[in-house]
């Protein structure tokens, strides 16, 4: 989560033009281990298990030891949890193989706000009667260098490992170049490469050219890497000659050890024209040295291919080279512009995703020519008017075409995608005399749940600048064909933007409204006038309020209290109760499958509790730790971190005080790169140099 700019998605590896990532559970990753053992079966060999010591805070949601299963391109096709269990205290930190091949554990057995002073050894072994032989070099030992040679293959890491050492000793360079030419077991192959790579000196340095003919590509690509760590003589000869390998990872790993920038270049062009390209990880990585070697006709040439997959990788080298500074970003940019203005087979998608990444007013009239076009997706329209906005900043004098299609009544808002777009569109826009326009119509929809409902909790996020919608909200409030979520949140609506709220409407609606819609009644009214006349509505009705709903007692004390009852009613209770007394009722009350009106009535709460200022649902990160997944912890830690949230303060999410030398103080979240501070709150970031702190707490 390092990269400004960079949407959820793309640091997920979702994106086409993303590093080919993995999105994996939450929790703190302490170690990988690649199995290469052998006591587990032979369809374990080379499977990666990765210890998950999992979140902060109780529970043993993923603590665990997780699986990761690839393919023969090294691409993951499975992970899961391997192992885990049930015990609270359960938290692994380390997984070593013991000598036999059996997988050693280290729990630490506590929970992650205690010390370790307690701590388990778990081995895991496998008891099948398919547990592989060993062979020969197990059973006559390390005597001869033939056994040696044998004990490279092994399944057993520490003959595996003797064996390297053994012939390091020995100095057996032919045997084993010999070996890594002609072997079909790329593991003895490989190990015999790494005995040449220890002994070190120039003629084993050479013979690491024999591997390069060897049967399996990850050997000849090995070979190469280390022929270039070395920088063995012939290595141009070498490289040269294997830019015409059956294997696209090795030819490009061949272009990646030539000398010459131009050779590279050409390289990497005639690479893109092969099925290479479509492989992720091989295409990223040629863009990103194809962004290293640009030239100005780069891109232009390379667009000539007709070929999707070497488009996605033109992009990437445009963002790579602007990212990471290189010196040929110029190019890049200019490239980049050229694409927004001239998409031609660009997925526009792609296009604008990278451009938000990299925002430059110079694309100003490109994105004008484009939202200017027919037959655009929801999404272009949206994607690409958002990042006009971004990029013409200040301007006011910058026209969306596409908005102004509508505004000027040319083009109407008919279609399902259309008020789509409109709705995506809207929260940049805010609540302009244009923007409340938009929502009105939308309000007046036929379409309750894709229409109606975002546009209510669009005017409820401007509140009193949406006043007025409000007739607009009460028309579809008052429709009791409405499913009672809808109306509940319609419901906290029309509160949250009402500038003179009427007191019979809301008498008349609290009069009639089922239990669960009365329950966000009672606690909309918080949020009217104290004038009186509305706690006087509430006391009216409070008898039938409580016959149809007992469970109402307290929130119907709490609004009386803060309408200005100067007392407590004993049949309602105390308005505020200690904090102890309300984790029993939490317990009771929760429910483990609740109803649709029961979700409404808690986002409404979540809302009216400004929670989101700090915490997001998604992985992404604000002020606060992500709230995505949290049902999964233990009911009692939930319950306890919404009553005292500063009871546990996680790692990382600690508020500091900042005051710098000119005497201003800032509070929040602390982040730090090199010589400077980020701080964050709710209503904002700033950035400080550390030269500039006086004081920090």
């Amino acid at each position: 989560y390092s990269r400004p700019k960079a949407p959820n998605a793309w640091l997920a590896g979702k994106s086409p033009l993303a590093p080919p990532t993995l999105e994996i559970t939450n929790g703190a990753r302490t170690q990988m281990l690649h199995y290469y053992g052998a006591n587990f079966p032979a369809s374990y060999q080379g499977r990666q298990f990765g210890v998950n010591w999992g979140p902060h805070g109780v529970g043993t949601r993923n603590h665990a030891i997780e699986q990761f299963i690839v393919d023969d391109r090294e691409r993951v096709t499975k992970t899961d949890n391997w192992l885990t269990c049930d015990d609270p205290r359960f938290r692994p930190t380390q997984i070593m193989l013991d000598h036999d091949g059996t997988m050693l554990m280290a729990d630490w057995y506590g929970r992650d706000d205690e010390n370790d002073l307690t701590g388990r050894i778990w081995r895991v072994k496998y008891t099948g009667k398919d547990v592989p032989k060993l062979g020969r070099s197990a059973q006559t030992g390390f005597t001869d260098q033939q056994v040696l040679l044998t004990g490279l293959g092994s399944l057993n890491h520490q003959m595996r490992e003797q064996a390297i050492r053994s012939l390091v000793e020995k100095k057996a360079i032919q045997p084993a170049a010999k070996l890594a030419e002609s072997s079909d077991n790329p593991l003895a192959a490989a190990s015999a490469l790494w005995v040449l790579a220890r002994i070190g000196d120039d003629e084993a340095k050479k013979a690491l050219s024999e591997g390069v003919k060897n049967p399996d590509w990850k050997v000849r690509r090995l070979a190469l890497r280390l022929l270039k760590r070395y920088n063995v003589p012939k290595l141009q000869e070498i490289a040269q000659k294997l830019q015409k390998d059956p294997d696209p990872a090795v030819r490009l790993e061949a272009i990646l050890a030539l000398s010459d920038a131009v050779a590279i270049r050409n390289g990497l062009a005639d690479w893109m024209k092969s099925d290479g390209v479509s492989d992720p990880h091989l295409r990223y990585e040629a863009a990103l040295h194809l962004a290293k070697h640009a030239a100005p006709d780069t891109f232009a040439e390379l667009e000539k291919i007709d070929n999707a997959d070497v488009r996605t990788a033109l992009l990437i080298a445009i963002d790579l080279s602007q990212y990471e500074n290189l010196p040929n970003k110029d190019i890049a940019r200019i490239a980049l512009l050229n694409r927004l203005a001239e998409p031609g087979k660009y997925d526009l998608q792609q296009l604008l995703e990278l451009a938000a990444m990299h925002p430059d007013a110079a694309m100003i009239p490109p994105l004008q020519t484009l939202l200017s076009q027919p037959d655009l997706s929801s999404n272009v329209i949206a994607d690409a008017s958002k990042l006009l906005r971004i990029v013409a900043g200040n301007n006011k004098g910058v026209k969306n075409p596409w908005i102004e299609l509508i505004r000027s009544g040319k083009a109407r808002l008919n279609s399902p995608d259309d008020k789509q777009t409109i709705l995506k569109i809207l929260p940049d826009e805010g609540p302009t005399p244009f923007g409340l326009e938009m929502i009105g119509k939308l309000l007046s929809d036929t379409d309750l749940k894709q229409v109606v409902l975002p546009a209510a909790a669009l005017a409820r996020s401007w509140e009193l600048k949406a006043s007025s919608l409000t007739d607009s909200v009460w028309i579809q409030l008052n429709n009791p064909k409405h499913p009672l979520d809808a109306r509940i949140e319609l419901c906290a609506t029309a509160a949250a933007i009402d500038m003179k709220p009427d007191l019979k409407r809301w008498q008349a609606l609290l009069s009639t409204a089922p239990p669960a819609l009365a329950r966000e009644i009672i606690r909309d009214f918080r949020k009217l006038p104290k004038d009186g006349s509305f706690r006087e509505a509430i006391e009216a009705q409070l008898p039938a309020l409580l016959k149809a709903d007992d469970g109402a007692k307290h929130d119907l004390a709490l609004t009386l209290s803060i309408l200005g009852a100067t007392s407590e009613r004993p049949d309602l209770g105390p308005a505020i109760l200690a904090a102890a007394e309300y984790r029993p009722q939490a317990m009771k009350n929760f429910d483990q499958k609740p109803s649709a009106e029961k979700l409404a009535l808690g986002r409404m709460a979540f809302e009216r509790a400004n929670c989101a200022k700090c915490h997001l649902l998604d992985a992404n990160e604000k002020i606060g730790p992500t709230l995505g997944g949290v049902g999964r912890h233990q009911l009692a830690h939930v319950i306890e971190s919404i009553l005292e949230p500063s009871k546990i303060i996680l790692t990382g999410y600690e508020v500091e005080r900042i005051e710098t030398d000119a005497g201003v103080v800032h509070n929040g979240i602390v982040r730090e790169k090199g010589g400077e501070l980020t701080i964050i709150n709710a209503e904002k970031s700033v950035k400080i140099k550390k030269s500039e702190i006086a004081e920090r707490i």
